[in-house]
């Protein structure tokens, strides 16, 4: 089963709550030829980050650079279409 959440919150906070899904032993259903039986392992934790960055619009064309270089910028500072990033 797959569970897609967010979450926001100090980074540090997030790091220890990221450190325990990756260690939390969830059961697994098994059945083979001797029965059946519940084997433990780690769930997997697979990120998926979204970032809210609160900066100066002056500095707009400076971090979409950083981000993704050949990010058009136009005269009015705002990003043009199809230079999202991915």
């Amino acid at each position: 089963m797959h569970l897609i959440f967010g979450m926001t919150g100090i980074i540090n906070e997030l790091d220890n709550i990221e450190e325990y899904l990756k260690t939390f032993p969830v059961g697994l259903p098994f059945k083979n030829e001797t029965g059946t039986g519940i084997q433990y392992v780690n769930a997997q934790l697979r990120p998926i980050r979204f970032y809210d960055y609160i900066f100066p619009k002056e500095e707009l064309g400076k971090i979409m650079n950083t981000l993704k270089p050949e990010t058009e910028i136009n005269s009015r500072n705002c990003v043009l279409p199809n230079t999202y990033l991915y």
